[in-house]
């Protein structure tokens, strides 16, 4: 027989309204404290939680893209089966669960998985919460039954509804041809896929100068905070995003030449690019950039990524037909990328070490966002006076 201990932060005890025997039982409890040990022999399906919905799901465990601490109310948390549940004499607020032989996770495998990740990351946030279901007096032989019961299709999401709408037709027309156009996904859980359609919504908006004015007070925070709240405003706005068509591939190639290129920028400055939190490094192959079809071993985290890529809004401007373009041409851009780089990349860790080298907060930061933008514009004007 097997246990493993629940210190829950709440505990709540109902019994089963048809067997006498059985009992349910619902802990809240810190997900950086979920036991490592928990059983999984019920879980019809093995745990693959590379598939880009479960990414999703850690990035809202980190605090990624979301409401802060808000996992425990997204998530449907664990259901197990368990023999019994006994307090511990010596510890009034812990738990002791017992298992035998079939018994365990029963639903939430997945979600399991994502925690003990998270655990092992050492960055879990101390507040994040998660439910954990344990039926107990259960007959065995109805075991299947709810694991087939529990483990039901997951709820269709809004990116694949947009897709039967046809709303992300125009994205898809200004990238037909191109040769990365097979890896955007337009709808959850396509195979083969690198990106989806949010990522691409994601970068238009932090370019966006219709939402985004280069005079405004508004920075697009939540293009990497919240995609989700991105993919909400294109499907009200898609106007505003339609006018960023023709430019969308300058766009993702601009994204992929910084993420690529920056490094070696820092480096070449006399930076030490070995010692930034927000640049990763893969020690087995190398990253792939398709919209510039390069690689290497290194990139920009998000958090650094999406800062950097609005401070590029500067360039943007609105055309006489109505339609966004860039200021000169997208050779200017790049341009204007290599001649600043080195200064975005040394205000960056500075942010970084203000935060403690958390790599995910940089980009949540309004202010980050607004000292890089206002790099790009100083830079652009002092080259346009020079000139």
């Amino acid at each position: 027989m097997a246990t493993s201990t629940f210190v829950p932060h709440s505990v709540r005890r109902m019994p089963d309204p048809l067997f006498a025997d059985a009992q349910r039982y619902v802990f809240m409890m810190r997900a950086d404290e979920v036991p490592r040990d928990l059983p999984l022999d019920p879980n019809p399906r093995a745990q693959k939680i590379d598939r880009r919905v479960y990414r999703d799901v850690y990035d809202s465990l980190m605090n990624e893209g979301c409401t802060q601490n808000t996992f425990h109310l997204k998530n449907q948390g664990l259901t197990l089966l368990a023999s019994d549940v006994k307090k511990i004499r010596s510890h009034p607020d812990a738990f002791r669960i017992s298992f035998t032989k079939g018994q365990g996770i029963v639903d939430g495998g997945h979600s399991y998985q994502i925690i003990l990740r998270g655990q092992e990351s050492g960055e879990m946030p101390a507040d994040q919460y998660v439910k954990l279901e344990v039926l107990v007096g259960v007959p065995d032989d109805m075991n299947l039954e709810i694991a087939e019961g529990l483990n039901t299709g997951m709820q269709v999401q809004p990116m694949s509804l947009a897709h039967l709408a046809k709303q992300f037709d125009g994205i898809r027309r200004a990238l037909s041809g191109r040769p990365y156009e097979s890896l955007i996904g337009y709808r959850e859980n396509e195979p083969d896929t690198k990106y989806d359609a949010r990522d691409i919504v994601a970068y238009m908006a932090v370019l966006n100068v219709e939402l985004f004015p280069n005079d405004g007070e508004k920075y697009p925070v939540n293009a990497y905070r919240h995609k989700a709240g991105v993919l909400h405003l294109f499907l009200a706005d898609t106007p505003a995003f339609e006018k960023q068509y023709e430019m969308l591939p300058e766009i993702l190639a601009l994204a992929d030449t910084i993420s690529y290129e920056a490094r070696d920028l820092h480096n070449e400055a006399g930076g030490r690019a070995g010692r930034l939190s927000f640049v990763d490094q893969r020690k087995r192959g190398e990253y792939e950039f398709p919209f510039i079809e390069r690689s290497s071993q290194y990139r920009l985290t998000a958090g650094a990524l999406f800062p950097m890529l609005g401070a590029f809004r500067w360039m943007v401007q609105r055309r006489d037909d109505g339609t966004f373009g860039w200021k000169g041409s997208f050779e200017d851009t790049l341009a204007l990328w290599r001649e600043s780089g080195a200064e975005l990349m040394r205000a960056t860790q500075l942010t970084s070490e203000e935060l403690g080298r958390k790599a995910t907060s940089i980009g949540k930061q309004e202010n980050h966002w607004r000292t890089l933008h206002s790099i790009v514009i100083r830079r652009q004007l002092v080259g346009s006076d020079s000139s």
